[in-house]
């Protein structure tokens, strides 16, 4: 065979299969194109599960982790252990308590001999314990691990004076 005659042959089955597989690719979406509808509908169910959605309202208050709702919770409950009612009950002591967030903004205080006191609260300390438990409520939600066990609302800090305060639900 000529070998003129081969270059050509070969290039025009060459264009041939080109044409072929462009057409294909018109008639259908491609593998990558494919992939990405996928990884987009994944990403889309994603988002739209009660636990992204809880994280990222907690996102939005700077809370990235569980440890993370911890301590907000214990800066929050130092405001609240300031108020004059509660400071009395808790005079001085040393012992651990827990403190518990309740729904309509008033707190609960459990010391470690059993006693138990509710303390209603006004204007912003009211304010700060519903925050706190809209936080602990998300936080039940994103971060379930040993949080989800109450269906209560609300969720109580246990409280060692001079040190790390503990979420329970």
């Amino acid at each position: 065979m000529n070998p003129l005659l081969a270059i050509t042959a070969a290039k025009l089955g060459s264009n041939i299969l080109g044409s072929i597989a462009g057409n294909s690719a018109e008639k259908g979406p491609s593998t990558a194109e494919m992939k990405k509808a996928a990884f987009a509908q994944v990403l889309a169910k994603a988002t739209n599960t009660p636990e992204y959605k809880n994280m990222q309202r907690l996102s939005a208050e700077g809370i990235g982790s569980r440890s993370d709702v911890e301590m907000t919770l214990q800066q929050m409950s130092q405001k609240i252990l300031q108020s004059p009612e509660i400071a009395k009950a808790l005079e001085g002591s040393s012992e651990p308590f827990d403190l518990k967030f309740l729904p309509d903004g008033n707190v609960s205080l459990k010391k470690a001999d059993g006693t138990e006191k509710i303390f209603k609260l006004d204007g912003n300390l009211k304010e700060t314990a519903q925050n706190a438990v809209s936080i602990i409520e998300s936080a039940k939600i994103a971060y379930p691990s040993g949080l989800a066990s109450s269906k209560d609302p609300g969720g109580s800090l246990h409280i060692v004076p001079g040190a790390k305060a503990t979420l329970q639900s």
